[in-house]
């Protein structure tokens, strides 16, 4: 294949793989690969199927052209492109790994020496739009910017991924800059442009690229211990669901105590969580494509925290079933009566 020929040659590449490969053995060993491939950014599920297409004989070890084909792989999906083989000979620039553990690559990749892409006459308007909006206290709720995304006419996958990028302290409110950032990529977008799946560190603001010490900030990373109050909403839920009223959930209380016991089996760590990785071998033995159930896990995971939780996982295996057994595909955001009872509350009363 041409993109593995040019990847062999290519000094960033072989760097990449001589940090994993420190003996200089010829292979890669599962573990180490992953918490490599991990400092990309990207979502486990989207990680597990990299590892699926590179490591073609299941053997659990990579040799030198199989990272490559991983690392190219990871450079896809972070420039908006298919995670596929026939993804490798499209040029893309090298892949991006930070050793920072926050899913949006903040500090690590953006050092205050980077230029903002946003350029001065492109803020200047895009800050007039936001202050037609009538901010309050700075800040523009889901509500309000949801008209403007729609006006691009844009999918509405698409604008959901705008919107988790561009809400970076993730508090389902947008202020100036972050504004700014969702006015760039839709028009990106709207010139053809890939929409990336993890934010470059050119497109961080120079005010969100270190983490802030102000009494009372939301944090870049909610622990587990404040996720809960946190008023975290992303686009499935949010920005681009209807209000939602008190209506009935889709998973039937029968079908919710087997869910629950799948996923007490499959929570290994007993952290009252699934991650990524755990649920990986499951998800995988449904025999759905990769993509649906990436795109599946992406609905659940309404905290876009990299891991489910009872109701999550459950909701997940609804979606699942409905695909398996009645052929329905699941929707491009949630609707109502899909939102897990337990964030019906707090979590969307700032976009409701």
């Amino acid at each position: 294949m041409i993109g593995l020929a040019l990847s062999s040659a290519n000094p960033v590449y072989e760097k990449f793989y001589r940090q994993v490969d420190t003996t200089n053995a010829g292979r890669v060993l599962a573990s180490d690969a992953a918490v490599f491939l991990k400092k990309s950014g990207l979502t486990d599920l989207v990680l597990g199927k990299i590892w699926d297409l590179a490591d073609t004989d299941g053997k659990g070890i990579l040799n030198k052209q199989e990272f490559f084909v991983a690392l190219r792989l990871v450079a896809c999906a972070q420039n908006g492109l298919d995670v596929s083989l026939s993804s490798l000979n499209l040029p893309v620039p090298p892949p991006r790994f930070t050793d920072t553990s926050s899913p949006l690559l903040l500090s690590g990749t953006a050092s205050s020496d980077v230029p903002w892409a946003v350029k001065l006459e492109d803020k200047a308007k895009y800050d007039a739009i936001f202050d037609s909006l009538n901010p309050v206290n700075g800040l523009l709720s889901g509500d309000k910017v949801k008209p403007v995304l729609l006006n691009s006419k844009l999918p509405v996958d698409i604008l959901g991924r705008v919107w988790e990028l561009s809400d970076i302290d993730r508090d389902g409110m947008l202020d100036r800059d972050e504004f700014a950032v969702a006015m760039f990529l839709v028009y990106c977008a709207l010139e053809k442009e890939p929409v990336p799946m993890s934010l470059p560190a050119a497109l961080v603001p120079p005010s969100k690229r270190k983490p802030r010490s102000v009494p009372g900030a939301v944090p870049l990373i909610p622990s587990a211990a404040t996720t809960k109050e946190s008023h975290q909403s992303l686009p499935p839920v949010g920005i681009l669901a209807a209000k939602t009223p008190l209506t009935q959930w889709v998973v039937l209380p029968a079908d919710k105590v087997k869910y629950d016991e799948i996923f007490v089996k499959t929570d290994k760590d007993m952290d009252g969580f699934v991650s990524g990785v755990e649920a990986r071998d499951l998800f995988l033995k449904t025999g759905l494509p990769s993509a649906l159930l990436a795109h599946i896990w992406a609905l659940c995971d309404t905290k876009d925290c990299g891991k489910l939780s009872k109701e999550q996982f459950a909701l997940a295996f609804y979606l699942i079933n409905q695909k398996l057994t009645k052929g329905i595909d699941p929707p491009q955001a949630l609707t109502p009566e899909m939102i897990p009872p337990s964030e019906r509350g707090v979590g969307l009363q700032k976009i409701v």
